[in-house]
């Protein structure tokens, strides 16, 4: 049994109830049903901390990208709706520093994505409460953040299915009283279904690398990056350098400024002995069309000197008439809000962009691009952003994935880094 906010329901499916009362209904209040309510709520309570039966959100993330790939969407996604009052909070250990949370009774937020699992991720506490958990529009849980201790970045809810599709999760508010809080760090979502590995057949014949397994929506990985040795694959990355002038001249471009660690890609802006050095590097696969993603983010910059960008450039490096796909960039602003999508095309340099509005780079996000002859598909933390289908805009020869942290100005103050945590390369199946 669980309060749905005006009664007591069954566990199990469940329609998705209006939050408006019926007209000529009275609604009661807590009080008039204050010792119904602590009753059955000191019944549900559990007698061992919910903490210890909700694993970690980064676990579950290492468990899924191992078969599949993995879109962390933010509290912050424009892709999320929120109604009802929700709040923003500020922690170091939530997976993007931030979390959204409500005590209000109905308040929901939702999510409509593409994949083959869900995940909700957020903290469990003692001051956390109850909500219910509607996917496509039907209630499938009730799920309870109460926890002796505060611990953040938990799993709270997971969902599954055998094959890709698109789906709905939204999470409802209950206002479980003395303790109404529930918050949203971010959902997972997981792209492709996991798949068991077969008994390896006796005596096998090596092969020079694996086969890329279908990926979702027709598309078939050809290349990916986990960053998680300690030095580049140089037979993957080509690294700008050792010692070249920046961008439009600015600073110095050296392949020390690159460096794998901690599972990361990280290019670092910084003065040295009165010069900015940055960096850079370009992916050795050069391919026409293809789906390209990757999740990224970028340090502030104060001093504006700055600015991360993901890219596609033409093999040829006949620009601008062959093209450029700049995915995501950060632009110069010092608090990278927002960051920005471009193509570049034409013998003018013509441009079309779009502004991810309210879209912090500082953040980590999922970008990805879906590059074919009719379109351009821009996505954010799973979600179709910006689509561009002007035929003459979109190139027709060889591009190749790019990772700049380029220079804008010939100083700057402190240190900036522009990191990356994986990437995917794809082509039609």
């Amino acid at each position: 049994m669980f309060w749905n906010g005006d009664r007591w329901l069954p566990d199990g499916p469940q329609p998705l109830a209006d939050p408006r009362p019926r007209p000529g209904r009275r609604i009661r209040s807590w009080a008039s049903i204050g010792i119904v309510v602590l009753a059955l709520v000191g019944l549900a309570m559990p007698a061992s901390d919910v903490a210890a039966a909700h694993k970690s959100a980064r676990t579950l993330i290492g468990e899924w990208s191992t078969v599949s790939d993995v879109a962390v969407v933010q509290e912050s996604s424009t892709a999320i709706t929120y109604r009802g009052t929700w709040k923003t909070t500020s922690y170091t250990k939530y997976l993007g520093g931030k979390a959204r949370w409500t005590r209000a009774r109905g308040a929901r937020a939702s999510l409509k994505f593409m994949g083959t699992a869900i995940a909700w991720v957020g903290p469990v506490g003692p001051t956390r409460g109850k909500a219910r958990v509607y996917i496509d529009g039907t209630l499938v849980k009730a799920v309870n953040t109460w926890a002796s201790s505060f611990r953040p970045a938990r799993v709270l809810f997971t969902k599954t299915w055998p094959t890709t599709g698109t789906h709905r999760i939204t999470i409802i508010a209950n206002g479980t009283p003395g303790h109404p809080t529930v918050a949203l760090d971010a959902f997972l979502v997981r792209r492709q279904a996991a798949t068991s590995n077969p008994a390896p057949a006796p005596n096998p014949t090596p092969t020079p690398s694996p086969t890329p397994a279908p990926a979702f929506g027709g598309w078939q990985l050809v290349q990916s990056d986990d960053f998680n040795g300690s030095a580049l694959d140089t037979t993957k990355w080509s690294v700008y350098g050792p010692w070249i002038p920046g961008h439009a001249g600015n600073g110095i471009r050296a392949s020390s400024a690159v460096s794998v660690g901690n599972g990361l890609l990280t290019i670092t802006a910084n003065m040295i002995d009165g010069t900015l050095v940055s960096g850079g590097m370009s992916n050795r696969l050069n391919q026409t069309y293809g789906r390209f993603e990757f999740r990224v983010r970028t340090d502030a910059d104060p001093s504006q000197a700055t600015s991360g960008v993901v890219l596609t450039w033409p093999g040829s490096g006949n620009w601008p008439i062959d093209g450029e796909n700049d995915i995501y960039e950060t632009g110069t602003e010092a608090d990278r809000t927002p960051f920005s999508s471009f193509v570049h095309y034409g013998a003018t340099n013509k441009q079309y962009w779009f502004h991810h509005t309210g879209a912090d780079g500082t953040q980590w996000h999922t970008m990805a691009m879906e590059w074919e002859p009719s379109a351009i598909r821009i996505y954010r933390d799973g979600a179709l952003v910006w689509t561009v289908t002007d035929t003459v805009a979109i190139p027709d020869v060889a591009h190749h994935l790019a990772i700049q942290l380029d220079a804008f100005k010939s100083s700057m103050t402190g240190t900036v880094r522009l990191q990356v945590d994986w990437v995917r390369i794809y082509k039609r199946a």
